[in-house]
């Protein structure tokens, strides 16, 4: 039993893949201090049966086809031709967009503090968007 620490991290180092041997040192560790493993895979079954998981792929899948199909790019545009002409005018976008999103979110049952806030949006667009000064 205790050489199975050094032998999980042998095995970390020879390029076996980490979550394998993440997985097997939570298993050890687990049968170290008598918990039983059933218990895991009922947890296990408990955590994939919730249906908000569904979400996670769907929303990869729909942001690989937005940035396949180049619609960022054309919002980015149009937004620049319709406020081009304001100082920091895609930051305004953004943050309008944010607020605006953020209202009708909070009109629902969820609402909540959001980490990438319309703030947060708007001052990246603000400082990757500038346009190139003219001399």
């Amino acid at each position: 039993m205790i050489a199975l620490g050094p032998m999980l991290l042998l095995l970390a180092l020879l390029g076996a893949p980490l979550f394998a041997v993440i997985a097997a040192s939570a298993l050890w560790g687990y049968s170290r201090e008598g918990i039983d493993l059933q218990a895991l895979a009922i947890e296990f079954y408990g955590i994939a049966e919730m249906p908000i998981l569904l979400a996670i792929p769907l929303f990869t899948f729909a942001g690989y086809l937005l940035s396949e199909s180049g619609a960022p790019q054309r919002l980015v545009r149009l937004t620049n031709a319709l406020l081009g002409w304001m100082p920091a005018g895609l930051a305004v976008v953004s943050l309008a967009a944010g607020a605006s999103s953020r209202y009708w979110l909070s009109r629902g049952a969820r609402s909540g503090p959001s980490p990438a806030g319309p703030g947060r949006t708007s001052k990246a667009l603000r400082n990757g968007c500038r346009r190139p000064k003219l001399r």
